[in-house]
């Protein structure tokens, strides 16, 4: 994690932003820990129908009150961010953005930096 944005109340989201300058390989580390993240947050009722998932398989466990966002930031400074692969890596996570004004068109699943605080916004009323 690079940023880490949060409310010091209960009930509040945690928003954590890694930031990248390229896509090579930070975006699938980051993408792991969103994985498992994912799977750390599945509904309970899953599991119980599931024996074999994976969440038991390795006693992944989190109990929190707070849901927890993971944002993309990239500079994408050598526009990997069009190759698919890097493409959709961007899916899995809560939301992704780009820095890169040299491309006026925006990508599949990233947004101009722009529109990250009214996401932020957005989460947090």
């Amino acid at each position: 994690m690079d940023v880490l944005i949060y409310q010091d109340k209960p009930n509040t989201p945690i928003v954590i932003c890694s930031c990248k300058t390229s896509l090579r390989e930070r975006a699938g580390q980051t993408y792991k820990w969103k994985l498992l993240l994912d799977l750390a947050t599945a509904d309970p009722k899953h599991l119980r129908n599931n024996p074999d998932c994976p969440i038991n398989k390795y006693k992944i466990e989190y109990s929190s009150d707070r849901r927890i966002f993971v944002i993309m930031i990239t500079a994408d400074f050598y526009n990997e961010i069009n190759q698919p692969q890097q493409r959709e890596t961007l899916a899995f996570f809560n939301k992704a953005f780009v820095t890169d004004k040299r491309n006026k068109k925006f990508y599949l699943h990233a947004e101009p930096m722009s529109q990250m605080i009214p996401y932020l916004n957005s989460i947090y009323n």
